[in-house]
């Protein structure tokens, strides 16, 4: 996602339901064991603003995808983890969008969702690829924690204000002052250390919570 996170919420950025980026280019398939998948995965902006239900007049995901999502959510933070990238839930409206590095490890994983969960609809499911896994993606933002704050242990050369890996499986977002930004040495001594892809953005100064 475009969203960038304060240094002390960087951890926080596991959470299932996220959007991966890159350009949504080629076909959408759905993870039929006679259908790869070529299309890569959406951008941030494909993915919902808001849930598309409501119930009791709270915005809710429908309740086809929110069963898809239970059944999907245990193998993709286990047995599948390593080639898992992001699940994107109510894309398309009623299913999901299950990005993974490996399509033929991803189909066999919506299989298994499927027959341990019979009653979600797996045609339901989109799969796309990614270049990174969503693990892969996490250990190379770990990896430049040790630049971020007031006191870096490593200086890269300008700040490293927020970071992000809600791309998904192509690059981590990082944001820094103007000229960070337009440093090409910069970008790529983040890129050489994390050992993934980065794309740095221009962010403001992140404020101290005062608690």
């Amino acid at each position: 996602m475009h969203r960038r996170t304060p240094a002390c919420a960087v951890l926080a950025l596991l959470a299932l339901a996220t959007a991966c980026g890159t350009d949504p280019g080629g076909r959408a398939d759905t993870a039929r064991p006679d259908r790869p998948a070529t299309a890569t995965c959406p951008t941030a902006e494909a993915a919902p603003a808001a849930p598309p239900t409501l119930v009791d007049g709270t915005p809710s995901h429908t309740p086809e995808a929110r069963a898809l999502t239970e059944a999907l959510g245990p193998l993709v933070r286990g047995a599948y983890a390593d080639v898992y990238a992001s699940l994107t839930t109510d894309l398309p409206v009623g299913g999901v969008t299950l990005c993974v590095t490996d399509p033929a490890r991803g189909r066999a994983l919506v299989a298994e969702a499927g027959r341990t969960h019979p009653k979600a609809d797996i045609s339901r499911v989109v799969l796309r690829t990614s270049l990174y896994s969503r693990r892969q993606l996490n250990a190379g933002r770990d990896r430049l924690t040790d630049g971020m704050g007031p006191k870096p242990k490593t200086d890269y050369g300008h700040p490293i204000r927020t970071m992000g890996t809600g791309h998904g499986g192509d690059w981590i977002e990082v944001g820094s002052d103007a000229a960070g930004a337009a440093s090409k040495e910069f970008r790529e001594r983040l890129a050489k250390a994390a050992g993934v892809p980065v794309k740095v953005v221009v962010q403001d100064p992140v404020e101290a919570l005062v608690g």
